[in-house]
């Protein structure tokens, strides 16, 4: 969390019980993994009144201080990136029908590009993930 503190520009003070929290903290936390650990750490860097964003679907994670919440009064809100969509007339889960294409090797995954970045580049990073049509981007992640 002291690569974060510096980049946000603000002191990180370690907790007794382990870990740590943001002075101040930031805006918008986005939690890509959602369990426990990353639970944590994004309510403990997100300001008073921010938001931390859980994307996907996550288990129940255990062992998660949701006081930050009520102190910071934090927005929690969810997020999930796939559904379900119709094809040749069936409504059918996303992930299962990708991974019917992939089992009939009916799709080309060459030109799928995962990235990964320095968190100092966090605005190519971006940058990169908002244009993924012409980047060629499906998942653009960071290195810590």
């Amino acid at each position: 969390m002291t690569r974060i503190g510096e980049l946000a520009q603000t002191k990180v003070y370690p907790l007794s019980h382990g870990g740590a929290v943001l002075a101040g903290g930031v805006r918008v936390v986005y939690d890509t993994i959602t369990n426990a650990t990353t639970l944590n750490q994004a309510l403990r860097m997100t300001r008073g009144q921010g938001s931390v964003v859980i994307l996907g679907l996550p288990a129940v994670p255990e062992q998660v201080d949701w006081t930050p919440i009520m102190l910071k009064e934090i927005k929690v809100i969810g997020s999930v990136t796939y559904g379900a969509e119709v094809f040749k007339g069936k409504r059918a889960d996303t992930f299962a029908r990708a991974v019917e294409l992939l089992a009939k090797r009916r799709a080309d995954l060459t030109p799928i590009k995962p990235r990964k970045y320095p968190l100092e580049q966090y605005r190519e990073a971006l940058i990169e993930a908002a244009s993924k049509k012409t980047s060629g981007a499906v998942k653009v992640s960071f290195e810590l």
